[in-house]
């Protein structure tokens, strides 16, 4: 009965909660004096369950180890089941083995917290002399790695019934810089192009220079691979590491003895029957006068065999011949370069298969796919097919599969696995942010209507001061695969400082994707905006009494290449948009709005982002319009634009700011740049500056009137970006402006 319950304890009816009754503990009276001093709640009337009873154990075990005892053994538990009492006895049986006590000598600059790790005791729940010699030889790397070459270091053992001392002593001996990086032999390259494959790097401001033992193999290696691709197949690299007095200080000597340098001389194709040179070499990067690798030469043997894969020669073999001539001694060696190609067959692709019950329809799916039925199988347009299709977001899976009928088939059939993603969705958001206050929104969209691939889109989002109400529309291959058409309504109402907005509009027009980080639009807008409540000596255009309608031509063009849209960290973003109000558009009022942008972010070492913004807006009215209305003028200031500022409240006095209250320019200027520190994946430290202002046309610029603030911000990372507060100090603040501005939001400022 006992071997039963050890192997599979039994199962209780859910309705019962079984308890732990009396916990004993067996083992020596040192042992059950230990458990005794356990600092951790009895389990003796808790209800039973295998996670509770390994919680417990484990955490007995950590506790062990934190006594010294590495090599205890506890457990397994031994139970037993009162059916009359609804309980269950568990005996623990307990042998602490005997106690390990570490001693360190001379760590030097390092502490206990940080050599501990490197020991194999716990890891191994040993402590023989082998697991101690090892760990004496893992401090001794880590004292090396940290620069310290001349370290040596010892472990002994005492040995009693009881106990273990281990004692490590280190004798660290100095840390060394690296003072000099000198290069002798290198003929062809100068020092200044072999510095940057090394490791090591001199003694500077911004570099301690330690010097790392370890890092001269690598650095011969790496040293010998660059010299290799350049042409010199016999180079040899030496290097030397020599000492001042006090050895404190290195020089670091790399002998390159570079041999002859062999050029890459005729290239030749042979063999080929059914494609010609052109379609099999295509700008094949092996040419004639390059130096000569190995590993170039089998490049472009890869490169002819994906030349003849998109012609349908996907079976096609490649044999590589090099003739090296060497005969004019002192002069550079060459290589001469055959590739003999097999064709075989050319396959073409058959029947494509598709599952059945799909809501997608079938000629949505097909449109994505590349190849059709007689063409040449080529398997690079089927990766391009799969990730059209994931690209839709029809689908989270994705998968052709050949059907095999022989090895090497001459018409190829596939069937194409397909797993669709629920088409409809909600979502429902809640914020808080220093300038709208509580804020929330309600989206319900579907991306796959009756299966065709149109999707439409309805969001209401609400806060203090804003109201806007979205319907979209998308209709997917509009005249081809890369554009698309949209079409949009939104009601929108917001409460400016000195004004507010009602505005409803529409929109019609295309979004084409000319790569992967590539996006255009061509966009035609109509709205209906009116200024109510406008404060008083606001200049007002005649537009703006009782509303205007506004009709543009919004043309924009954005290159993405971040590594992630909520939290980049390299990376840039760059885009373009020119915004064209004209009569002939059915426009009240005639403008041009240009606006400019770019994001740059980069990260020199982990958990360091350094990145910058640039955003640039210029409006200029035109015909018989006199003054831009409210609704296109440019307003800066606040949390996402120049923090410590309130929202909108940057400006010139007079010009753009009258009596205190913003009333937008016609020229925008808005700098920003970060340093984001990550010490954790949770939170993040950001030191910032943010310049700007706004201006009445650009014939008033003057960059001395840039308005500019420092602050400092703090992260917490969520899944949709980073939730912000930031301090921001005004430098160079009017008489009468507070000091400080405090923002919080949720996401980047750029």
């Amino acid at each position: 009965m006992l071997i039963l319950w050890l192997i599979a304890p039994p199962v209780f009816p859910r309705s019962v909660d079984v308890r732990i009754g009396q916990v004993v503990f067996t083992g020596e009276t040192d042992d059950i004096k230990i458990i005794k001093s356990f600092p951790l709640a009895t389990l003796e009337g808790k209800v039973y369950t295998e996670k509770r009873m390994d919680q417990y154990l484990q955490k007995l075990r950590a506790y062990f180890e934190r006594l010294g005892y590495y090599g205890a053994a506890v457990g397994p538990p031994l139970r037993h089941f009162s059916s009359q009492l609804d309980t269950i006895d568990v005996t623990i049986p307990v042998v602490s083995s005997h106690r390990t006590v570490i001693q360190f000598d001379g760590l030097g600059p390092f502490s206990k917290e940080e050599i501990g790790p490197l020991l194999l005791i716990k890891e191994e729940r040993s402590d023989d002399d082998f697991l101690l010699e090892e760990s004496a030889h893992r401090i001794k790397d880590f004292y090396k790695t940290e620069g310290y070459p001349f370290v040596e270091v010892s472990v002994s053992a005492t040995r009693t019934e009881k106990t273990v001392e281990a004692r490590f002593s280190v004798v660290s001996g100095e840390r060394v810089q690296v003072q000099k990086i000198e290069f002798l032999g290198n003929e062809t390259f100068p020092e200044e192009e072999l510095v940057p494959l090394l490791s090591h790097q001199t003694t500077g401001p911004l570099n301690a220079g330690w010097y790392i033992e370890k890092y001269l193999e690598e650095e011969k290696e790496a040293l010998t691979a660059f010299y290799q691709r350049e042409g010199f197949q016999e180079v040899v690299v030496t290097p030397k590491v020599s000492f001042d007095k006090d050895k404190t200080h290195a020089t670091l000597t790399f002998t390159v003895q570079e041999g002859p340098r062999t050029r890459v001389g005729n290239v030749q194709l042979t063999g080929h029957q059914q494609l010609s040179a052109d379609d099999l070499a295509g700008d094949l990067p092996v040419k004639p006068g390059a130096p000569y690798h190995p590993t170039l030469i089998q490049t472009g043997a890869r490169w002819i065999l994906a030349n003849a894969a998109k012609h349908g020669y996907i079976h096609a073999h490649v044999d590589t011949f090099t003739l090296h001539d060497n005969s004019v001694i002192g002069a550079p060696g060459r290589a001469d370069i055959t590739y003999r190609i097999a064709e075989g067959d050319r396959v073409r692709l058959g029947k494509i298969l598709l599952p059945d019950g799909l809501l997608t329809k079938e000629r949505v799916i097909r449109r994505e796919i590349l190849l059709k039925e007689g063409d040449p199988y080529v398997p690079a347009l089927l990766l391009q097919s799969q990730h059209n299709l994931y690209r839709r977001g029809y689908f989270q899976a994705v998968r052709f599969n050949p059907i095999a009928v022989d090895d090497k088939p001459a018409i190829q059939d596939l069937r194409l696995f397909l797993t669709e993603r629920s088409p409809m969705s909600i979502e429902v958001g809640l914020g808080y942010g220093d300038q709208d206050r509580f804020r929330q929104f309600l989206e319900w969209s579907h991306q796959n209507l009756f299966g065709t691939g149109r999707s439409v889109t309805t969001r209401i989002q609400t806060s203090e001061i804003e109201k806007k109400y979205t319907l979209g529309y998308r209709e997917p291959w509009f005249f081809t695969g890369t554009v698309d058409a949209r079409m949009g309504l939104e009601s929108e109402d917001t409460k400016k400082p000195t004004f507010n907005l009602h505005r409803l509009s529409g929109t019609f027009g295309v979004d084409k994707s000319f790569s992967s980080t590539t996006k255009g639009t061509l966009l035609y807008e109509y709205e209906r905006s009116e200024a109510l409540d406008v404060s008083p000596d606001v200049p007002l255009a005649p537009e703006d009494l009782g509303g205007v309608n506004i009709a543009t031509l919004n043309t924009s063009l954005v290159r993405d290449t971040r590594d992630d849209p909520f939290n980049p960290r390299s990376g840039s973003l760059n885009g373009v948009t020119l915004r064209n109000g004209a009569h002939v558009l059915g426009s009240e009022v005639q403008l041009i709005k240009l606006t400019l942008q770019s994001r740059h972010y980069v990260s020199p070492t982990p958990g360091l982002t350094l990145g910058a913004s640039a955003r640039v807006g210029v409006a200029e009215r035109f015909g018989q319009t006199d003054l831009i209305p409210f609704s296109e003028r440019f307003l800066l200031g606040g949390g996402s634009t120049v923090r410590g500022y309130k929202r909108d409240q940057v400006g010139i006095e007079g010009e753009t700011i009258i009596q205190g209250k913003p009333t937008g320019g016609n020229l925008l200027l808005n700098f920003n740049e970060e340093v984001r520190l990550s010490p954790t994946k949770l939170f993040g430290l950001v030191l910032f500056l943010d310049h700007g202002n706004v201006w009445g046309t650009y014939k008033t610029l003057r960059l001395s009137e840039l308005k500019s603030t420092v602050g400092i911000g703090l992260r917490r990372q969520t899944p949709v970006g980073p939730f912000r507060v930031d301090f921001g100090y005004k430098l160079n603040r009017e008489i009468g402006e507070s000091a400080w501005g405090i923002h919080f939001d949720l996401g980047n400022v750029f």
